[in-house]
């Protein structure tokens, strides 16, 4: 390939869309890891850089963008090409840029795909990351952090975990590292504005499970066990709902309010009888006066004996 090929495959890399829709970005100048000992991919890699470092004297690398208003940089950190994003950081392309389509900023996207290198090189450049996507999501929300490396050096470059997204969703709701989430002061008391529970409540809704990693790193970073949803459902009555007898009995003992009532007078044990209910509703054809099902699972009964035994009715 000549170098004027070279540099129109650059160029037509910004602008072309292949037949299924996708941009057609080559915008790497190193080859791949396994292709390094290959002397024709390294002198492609070389021929492409010198056709890219035109394109950067003549302004061009700067403002050219493909079908979803990324810019080379976003492809380069993407695919985790150091060299690449240097020479397009050295050429002026905005670390921060956010793609028309998404919203999202190279950083998003290196975090993404978990390029480890290309995050460090981000945030030495000075990438934010705080800076949010269209739907308001920083690079620590679980769409983007996969990796718990990643987490880390965005928590230390100054990410804020107490950033919601736009529905008011905070990343450790749904994050698989909630530990270091809280760790570096993400707030279990907030509320998330789209639900009315707080932080806690949210997490203990979402994964329902007495062990989840993050309801207790939220208990142990200070969750107010009290601290209940505008309605006054409090997170006892959530345990007891969901028949979580290991997080009843540990709210308890953190202090939970068994006789607290929420705006409709029901406490704790009374979500338990609801949830009986709803199991006559759906074992009897949707006819609840048949009243002749009960629900008598193991976990119920161990909530209904542990409530009772701190002196729930």
């Amino acid at each position: 390939m000549s170098e004027e090929q070279a540099r129109q495959v650059v160029r037509c890399s910004y602008e072309t869309i292949l037949d299924d829709g996708s941009p057609r970005f080559e915008v790497a100048v190193s080859p791949p890891r396994e292709d390094r000992r290959n002397p024709e991919s390294v002198a492609l890699s070389r021929t492409k850089l010198k056709a890219m470092r035109q394109l950067m004297r003549s302004g061009e690398a700067v403002t050219l963008r493909d079908f979803y208003g990324e810019t080379a940089l976003h492809k380069a950190a993407a695919a985790g090409d150091v060299p690449a994003m240097r020479e397009l950081l050295e050429a002026g392309l905005d670390v921060n840029d956010r793609s028309s389509a998404d919203g999202a900023t190279p950083l998003h996207q290196a975090c993404r795909l978990e390029q480890v290198e290309a995050v460090a090189v981000l945030l030495a450049r000075g990438a934010d990351p705080n800076v949010g996507d269209s739907a308001g999501e920083t690079p620590l929300f679980d769409h983007y952090c996969t990796s718990r490396e990643i987490m880390s050096m965005l928590l230390k470059a100054g990410a804020n975990p107490n950033r919601p997204n736009k529905e008011g969703f905070y990343a450790v709701v749904l994050s698989d590292f909630p530990d270091l989430l809280v760790r570096h002061g993400a707030n279990p008391n907030l509320l998330v504005a789209s639900t009315n529970n707080t932080v806690f409540m949210q997490r203990m809704l979402n994964f329902g499970d007495d062990r989840d990693p993050g309801v207790q790193a939220m208990l142990q970073g200070g969750a107010d066990v009290n601290l209940a949803a505008d309605d006054g459902y409090t997170p006892l009555m959530m345990a007891a709902e969901n028949r979580l007898s290991g997080l009843v009995r540990e709210l308890i003992a953190r202090g939970a309010d068994v006789k607290a009532r929420d705006r409709f007078g029901k406490s704790a044990s009374d979500y338990t009888r609801r949830h009986s209910l709803h199991y006559r509703v759906l074992s009897d054809g949707g006819n609840p006066l048949a009243g002749t099902v009960q629900d008598d699972s193991e976990e119920l009964r161990e909530v209904r004996r542990v409530l009772r035994e701190y002196g729930g009715r």
